[in-house]
């Protein structure tokens, strides 16, 4: 609704700034010459100005820094998966050099080297708890004697 909304005062900018155009003494006397050129041209240079008047507005700002920010949380977040891509492609590649080692002490390694569940509970972020803790737990009784956490 919002969109439509600005997408509808983008509009009113424009034809508000044509008909002031079409008001003036200049498109008249193009229009009484005949001259389609110059009308045309007027009614460009009227609808650049609207939607110059447009895009200083608050709403269109406004929309502006929205998708500005949209940009930048899909960079940040197109960055953070290319790291976390070369993260996995580097353990990848260290897991198979590691494969055609198989002495107790490569896998002893191996087993120092993957953290616990606990680890990655613990340095997850907020989302990735609720999502963990949504798939072990089906549900939470609280009364005023006890708490039963029921898992699945």
């Amino acid at each position: 609704a919002w969109k439509a909304e600005l997408e509808n005062s983008k509009e009113q900018y424009i034809r508000d700034a044509v008909d002031a155009m079409m008001k003036t003494e200049e498109y008249r006397t193009a229009q009484d010459t005949g001259d389609a050129a110059e009308m045309g041209r007027l009614i460009m240079e009227a609808k650049v100005r609207g939607m110059n008047e447009y895009n200083a507005s608050e709403g269109a700002q406004l929309a502006l820094e929205s998708e500005k920010s949209l940009a930048e949380a899909i960079r940040k977040h197109r960055k953070k998966t290319a790291e976390k891509e070369q993260a996995i492609r580097e353990k990848e590649a260290r897991i198979k050099g590691m494969e055609s080692e198989e002495t107790g002490e490569a896998w002893e390694e191996i087993k120092k080297k993957i953290p616990s569940w606990q680890q990655i509970f613990q340095e997850a972020d907020p989302d990735t708890h609720r999502v963990l803790v949504s798939k072990l737990v089906e549900r939470i009784q609280v009364t005023q004697e006890q708490i039963v956490i029921r898992f699945r």
